[in-house]
């Protein structure tokens, strides 16, 4: 009734191993134009008593029919994936963290099945799929979103925009890329990646009904990524000023 107040809630999926580890998290929930709900869940490989995992769920991306009551993992061997977003193909595409067996800031494409390179000797696997794109602009990439192809905002639309939390306790670290894609014929993707901001320590981003891109800026925290400070933390509103390109 528009009172900014659910009127029902129920468990739609109950099934995610937890320990408490501050690093286990769920990240990334998206639907695909199959109407199910894509979800990445961290790995638990630096947790030295995960919760029992029978499924394999913790490091994997899962799909969860629209009823809540089918899982199926459709990805294995992620480390700490933070976004994910379907483009207008209907590709998935997602970042993940270096380390651990990731060499590089990844963007990578869901391909069915595959296994991703981390934490080799909890899955099962032939062969391990290399990044899709090592990222340049900055470490540990956070968000990411597609920009509207009839939105111009300086020539991006349709491009895709990451944002990026910097390392560790840097607390100048950070910013957002730009990548253009483009897919051929065969169906993969070329890409074309250049930094838009340095604006540190982001946690996200998304692009309003105005067409500018907002961004929310995590303040100083502890090593467990704890707020240090209650009055830390930002967002911001970039807008497209043409007077100020080159």
């Amino acid at each position: 009734d528009r009172n900014n107040e659910p009127d029902t809630s129920w468990v739609f999926f109950d099934d995610i191993p937890n320990s408490e580890h501050p690093y286990e998290w769920t990240c990334g929930l998206s639907f695909g134009e199959d109407g199910w709900l894509y979800l990445a869940l961290s790995t638990d490989s630096w947790n030295a008593a995960p919760s029992p995992d029978p499924g394999k769920y913790r490091g994997s991306i899962l799909r969860i029919s629209p009823d809540g009551k089918t899982v199926e993992t459709v990805a294995t061997g992620i480390r700490s994936v933070y976004g994910m977003r379907f483009d207008r193909n209907g590709e998935l595409f997602f970042i993940d963290n270096e380390g651990g067996g990731n060499p590089t800031e990844e963007l990578n494409r869901l391909v069915k099945n595959s296994f991703y390179g981390h934490n080799p000797n909890k899955f099962t696997f032939d062969s391990a799929r290399g990044p899709e794109y090592s990222l340049t602009t900055e470490m540990a990439p956070s968000g990411l979103v597609f920009n509207n192809p009839d939105n111009d905002f300086g020539g991006t639309g349709g491009d895709l925009f990451i944002s990026f939390y910097g390392p560790g306790e840097r607390w100048s670290r950070g910013g957002v890329a730009r990548l253009r894609l483009q897919r051929v014929h065969d169906g993969t993707y070329s890409y074309e990646e250049s930094t838009v901001a340095d604006i540190p320590k982001l946690s996200n981003l998304a692009f309003g009904k105005d067409g500018s891109l907002y961004l929310s800026q995590h303040g100083m925290a502890d090593y467990w990524y704890n707020a240090v400070y209650e009055d830390q933390g930002n967002f911001y509103k970039l807008v497209y000023d043409p007077s100020l390109k080159d």
